[in-house]
């Protein structure tokens, strides 16, 4: 009846994760913010840069691809989801923040922290067949730009 008493493992469940990982989640979330702020970040010239291209799908989802390669995912959906339903307060407006927030998410974080394991992983592979920090981030790059372009024509083709 593990399902039914797991309240008693909660708080050793959130401990577990250590004061230092809070720590970074929470700034991380403190950097999006201060990203996005109007007044000292560069939240001012997203919303001027979204407004003047009309609020269109591809600008929302390179404004959330670059947001969430400069921070992360959930720390950007936090801060760039006020500006964008302040002006596009609509389900394409959303899912094109959505669109841009994933494929930002598979960007360059990700593929560095995944180089770093395959290439752990792989160092006893021969000189020719290793997978390196560095192609490992220009595969993950590309891919989440790919992934960036597929999301924006899909959403220009079926919600308009």
């Amino acid at each position: 009846m593990d399902i039914i008493d797991y309240s008693e493992h909660r708080s050793e469940t959130l401990l577990a994760l250590g004061i230092e990982t809070y720590a970074t989640l929470a700034s991380i979330f403190v950097l999006a913010q201060v990203l996005a702020h109007s007044s000292i970040g560069i939240g001012s010239s997203i919303q001027h840069w979204l407004s003047q291209s009309g609020m269109s799908v591809w600008t929302i989802a390179v404004a959330s691809y670059v947001g969430t390669l400069l921070t992360e995912a959930a720390s950007w959906a936090s801060a760039a989801t006020p500006i964008v339903h302040s002006q596009a307060p609509t389900h394409l407006a959303a899912w094109a923040l959505g669109s841009g927030i994933f494929a930002g998410s598979s960007s360059l974080v990700t593929a560095a922290s995944a180089g770093i394991i395959l290439s752990q992983e792989t160092k006893n592979y021969p000189e020719g067949s290793r997978i390196t920090f560095g192609s490992y981030v220009i595969f993950g790059l590309l891919f989440s730009i790919f992934i960036l372009g597929y999301y924006i024509l899909v959403l220009s083709l079926f919600f308009y």
